[in-house]
């Protein structure tokens, strides 16, 4: 099996390795340590009594499922791809465990840093993470936790860049079209909840169907059923 050079690549990491399943000819599996740069020794955590004695907080400060804080400091600038290295999203996925930070920012010890030649590899990354359940590379159960050496064991399918263009430009594409659809359900469930309220109380208020001089009043219909109730009139 060759390996992606866009870093040294130990071969001994894939003698073992059993493809979870088959794909194109073009693309390629590789262990996500031999595709990306990790940057997790540039991390540094700020504990919250010091945090909170800061004045001038505009950076956000990230942790393991994004932004928890502000400091008055960065130590990045510019777009890197973090994923959650411990906490309960690891399994639970309440929120995507890769995310992309921007701008100029901190990052805790809880958020893996990665970062690529070509930063715009970083996003198939993404989304591959996103899509994959990482509980085979989680240890503990109380503690979840996606260790640095396992994040880099994580082996994914690369495709040529320029189909992995296409792809995320289909999933875009696709996802704003179920926004569309969740945004027309929810609106439709508010629809339907109006609707079927004003149905009750045209209803109630006798304006739901025409009236028939005919029908017996309710009043008469009353009597009937309960002789002793007491009949309230205008």
């Amino acid at each position: 099996m060759s390996c992606i050079h866009l870093l040294y690549c130990d071969k001994s990491h894939y003698q073992n390795f059993t493809p979870p399943f088959d794909i194109p000819e073009s693309w390629q599996w590789v262990r996500l340590g031999d595709y990306v740069i990790n940057r997790d020794g540039e991390r540094v955590p700020i504990a919250s009594t010091i945090r909170s004695k800061q004045s001038n907080k505009i950076y956000d400060y990230y942790g393991a499922a994004g932004a928890i804080d502000k400091v008055d400091n960065y130590i990045f600038d510019e777009r890197l791809l973090l994923i959650g290295e411990d906490g309960a999203n690891l399994l639970s996925r309440t929120k995507d465990n890769a995310f992309f930070a921007d701008g100029k920012y901190w990052v805790n010890n809880h958020a893996h840093v990665l970062d690529s030649s070509d930063k715009f590899l970083l996003e198939f990354v993404a989304l591959y993470i996103n899509t994959i359940p990482l509980d085979d590379y989680i240890t503990g159960s109380a503690q979840p936790k996606l260790s640095q050496d396992n994040l880099n064991n994580i082996h994914l399918p690369i495709p040529p860049i320029e189909e992995q263009r296409r792809i995320l430009t289909m999933i875009e594409s696709l996802m704003s079209i179920i926004c569309e659809i969740r945004e027309s359900k929810q609106q439709l469930s508010q629809s339907i909840a109006l609707t079927k309220s004003k149905i009750l109380d045209l209803a109630m208020q006798g304006k739901l169907v025409p009236q028939d001089p005919a029908d017996e009043p309710a009043a008469e219909m009353l009597r009937r059923v309960n002789p002793k109730a007491k009949i309230i009139t205008d």
